[in-house]
């Protein structure tokens, strides 16, 4: 479940506990790319279609390509999974488009490791508020990583509450231009010093080991 739901369920009378998803250990276990690349990789994974294509970021990213030239020449845009045909296509006809590495599917080890690969990881979420409940499950796949994450969706949401417990990326709704642009080059120049490290803390309360011992105190409470 959910922050959002265990509150709603509480203000109509029921003794409600959240106990979210979750990673496996073992995807934890792949180390964190430890050497500095040669590019400076933002990627997604897994499905993307139109409902929650964050337009704002390709904007971003397409200014920036067009200003920075060190950022155009080293930035890569990386897609592993299926990304709607019409997002492709835009980035295609736009200053993006030499950025761009759709790697289509991947079995889920090969993802795994992609994601490690990576220095920024993206995932996104439905724009509306009644949305910001929604967690979805790739984000603790992306914690077990270590690498920083940026997320997209409505105010307030239960994303942005994981993300600021573990210090481990950032989240903006679809109207944030300056403060993205400026959390994507403060990320770029932590790259190209060799500061963009692992800083998440408390991630191991999200693992399922954790969170199945968790649920297992709740019940004991219960019967006893």
């Amino acid at each position: 479940t959910s922050f959002t739901d265990a509150e709603n369920f509480r203000k109509n009378g029921a003794n409600a506990v959240c106990i979210t998803n979750g990673f496996d250990e073992s995807d934890a276990e792949n180390p964190v790319k430890a050497h500095h690349s040669e590019n400076f990789i933002l990627s997604y994974i897994g499905v993307l279609e139109q409902l929650r294509n964050p337009e704002i970021l390709w904007k971003v990213l397409d200014d920036l390509v067009k200003k920075n030239k060190d950022f155009a020449e080293k930035f890569r845009l990386k897609f592993v999974g299926r990304v709607d045909d019409v997002i492709l296509k835009n980035i295609e006809n736009s200053a993006l488009k030499n950025n761009l590495q759709n790697l289509g599917y991947l079995s889920h080890d090969k993802a795994v490791l992609e994601m490690s690969d990576s220095d920024l990881l993206l995932i996104t979420n439905f724009p509306d508020g009644a949305s910001k409940g929604i967690i979805p499950g790739k984000i603790f796949e992306y914690l077990a990583t270590g690498k920083q994450i940026l997320s997209f969706g409505p105010q307030d949401a239960d994303v942005a509450k994981i993300l600021s417990e573990t210090n481990s990326g950032k989240h903006f709704n679809y109207q944030d231009q300056q403060k993205l642009e400026a959390f994507i080059l403060e990320k770029f120049e932590d790259w190209k010093s060799g500061k963009l490290q692992n800083n998440s803390q408390n991630i191991g309360q999200f693992s399922r080991k954790n969170l199945t011992e968790k649920l297992a105190e709740i019940l004991n409470q219960i019967v006893h």
